[in-house]
């Protein structure tokens, strides 16, 4: 029971701190993009825009996962973002082609953020 609470405790108090989400607290692992109703720019009730934004990155392919509108990047860092250098999984919007993209291809890439720091590739191309 201590267990459950300390865990709890500490994920309230992580979603109180500014620009962390609740996403954050289980571990950005690239696997949080957009999600549901916000893929579209929309909140989740549908009823007003979200304040998006664009943000540049530069890195080295990994995997590609096609099929899941997926890729592995090693990015340097993204101050606009606040991250060091990373290895992430990164979604990417649906008309993005990542047929050409493959592992070693240096790449830049153009993400959409949201004011939840959710995310998602919008532009992708090979350097």
């Amino acid at each position: 029971m201590k267990t459950i609470v300390s865990a709890f405790v500490f994920s309230a108090s992580l979603a109180l701190l500014p620009g962390v989400t609740m996403a954050d607290s289980h571990g950005m692992d690239g696997h949080q993009g957009m999600h549901g109703d916000q893929a579209d720019g929309h909140m989740m009730n549908g009823q007003h825009q979200q304040m998006m934004r664009k943000v540049d990155g530069m890195g080295t392919v990994n995997k590609v996962m096609g099929d899941h509108h997926m890729i592995n990047v090693t990015h340097e860092p993204i101050e606009a973002m606040g991250w060091p250098t990373m290895r992430m999984n990164f979604k990417t919007d649906q008309s993005v082609d990542l047929g050409s993209l493959k592992e070693g291809d240096q790449v830049r890439f153009v993400m959409e953020v949201d004011e939840n720091n959710n995310y998602r590739i919008i532009e992708i191309e090979k350097q």
